[in-house]
């Protein structure tokens, strides 16, 4: 029914969407106004654990155990003692409470230039909500910010300077909640950390309490999946991530098609509950969050999830200390959410358990319109010994910008494929329109025979290659 054929083998950048940008701070958490927060509205008399602990203490090992529960791991030590903290949290909303705490974006950026104009960092990156937490992104459509609203994300440049640059404050040790802060008296790693250990750019030692961000680039229509980005540390480094675009477009006339027919879905066509864009990553992580809420009966703290479509409505409640354990007995079926090809379906359903329950199958067909980044890190060395950036405050400096690369940046295009028979039952219908008419007809007949005739030659042609 479809076929897809090149279009061009170069991308005109300012013609599509920059890629966004994301940064997530390993460490989610300030501990001063979180300690006050816990103190105000926590009130640990009763608490089982009590006695056994000073309260900062357990105050600190709620926050550690909400920090450490991510995607994909659902934190692999999780234990009674993490399940005992969270219990104290009584009726506080998890979600609110990480919102609250979590370090606001003067204290995570330093400076900004986009497109070679100093900005304010604080005005273009947005609040993100990522399966590893809480983010801030720019050029995002997926961002808290536009939830409930439409989004036209900024087009790219392929000047030179024509990107983003993005200059970061250290993070010091005693402002946060340390990844490896401990239930009871004892000291664990990071489950998180082990998982990424070999993940792109991660220090093969690296400890913390502080030192280290996430960067991730991508689609600025997807949420923004942290696991496949880079790791970069505070250490006055510069690092420089170049994203090469390549592109799917659509002709109009697929739309008309069933969904099924076409295989894919358009970016308007079906809003889900985490984000209005549609693409195929974000409804994999839509479908793991309703996996979750048909097994749990709550979405975990790092998401807002609507019931309504479109990102509208009343979000469901975040997950306390109950629902988490229930994750945690799910996460082997979790980590195995995806999607497979689309065959007979003939409607969007949702979820579909796989055999002897080791995944779920979620029905989530690829854009229409595809928009693919791949990105490539380099670095470049340090700013130490520079007199422009000797202030102890520099941790780190990102520049991002897009360029095109050989064999790399493509347009190709997705259109109707006319078959044989379609061939033939379009001849039949001209035929029997102009049949008897007029002399005219039959060289009108001729002529639009000759088309389709054309059209069919051109696809078989497109197809061989």
């Amino acid at each position: 029914m479809t076929r897809i054929s090149v279009l061009n083998t170069r991308v005109p950048l300012e013609e599509y969407p920059f890629p966004s940008v994301t940064l997530c701070p390993f460490h989610q958490i300030l501990k001063n106004p979180a300690l006050a927060l816990l103190r105000a509205n926590v009130n640990l008399s009763s608490s089982r654990a009590a006695n056994a602990t000073p309260d900062d203490a357990m105050y600190l090992r709620m926050m550690s155990a909400l920090q450490n529960f991510r995607y994909p791991q659902f934190s692999a030590d999780w234990g009674k003692l993490d399940v005992e903290a969270l219990e104290s949290l009584g009726s506080m909303d998890a979600r609110e409470f990480l919102v609250k705490v979590f370090p606001p974006c003067q204290i995570i950026f330093k400076s900004c230039r986009w497109l070679n104009v100093v900005v304010d960092c604080c005005t273009i990156f947005d609040l993100q909500e990522t399966h590893n937490g809480l983010c801030y992104a720019f050029n995002s459509c997926t961002s808290r910010a536009f939830k409930d609203k439409e989004c036209a994300p900024r087009n790219g440049s392929s000047e030179k300077g024509g990107g983003l640059m993005v200059i970061t404050h250290f993070t010091m040790p005693t402002e946060v909640v340390d990844t490896s802060v401990v239930s009871a008296f004892s000291v664990r790693t990071t489950p998180f950390l082990r998982v990424q250990r070999h993940a792109r750019g991660i220090p093969s030692v690296w400890s913390g309490p502080v030192g280290l961000l996430q960067v991730v680039v991508g689609n600025p229509f997807e949420v923004p999946q942290p696991v496949g980005g880079f790791f970069i540390r505070e250490d006055v480094s510069i690092s420089r991530i170049e994203a090469s675009l390549s592109v799917q477009l659509a002709e109009p006339d697929i739309a008309y098609l069933p969904w099924e027919a076409r295989n894919c879905m358009f970016l308007d066509e079906q809003p889900l509950s985490i984000a209005r864009p549609y693409t195929q990553q974000t409804c994999i992580e839509d479908c793991r969050l309703q996996l979750i809420w048909e097994r749990c009966g709550c979405t975990p703290h790092y998401f807002s999830r609507s019931p309504d479509q479109g990102g509208v409505g009343a979000y469901e409640k975040s997950c306390n200390a109950t629902g988490m354990q229930c994750i945690f007995e799910n996460k082997s079926t979790l980590r195995r959410t995806n999607s497979v090809p689309v065959k007979n379906k003939r409607e969007l359903d949702g979820l579909r358990l796989l055999d002897n329950d080791t995944g779920y199958d979620c029905t989530c067909p690829s854009e229409c319109q595809i928009l693919m980044y791949r990105t490539e890190i380099t670095n470049l060395g340090t700013f130490k010994g520079s007199p422009v950036y000797d202030d102890n405050d520099t941790a780190t400096t990102i520049f991002v910008r897009q360029r095109n690369m050989e064999a790399r940046n493509i347009v190709y295009l997705k259109s109707l494929h006319r078959t044989f028979s379609e061939f033939v039952a379009d001849l039949g219908n001209i035929a029997a329109l102009f049949l008897g008419v007029s002399i005219l007809s039959v060289f009108e007949f001729g002529f639009v025979s000759v088309s389709c005739l054309k059209t069919l030659y051109e696809g078989l042609k497109a197809s061989k290659i």
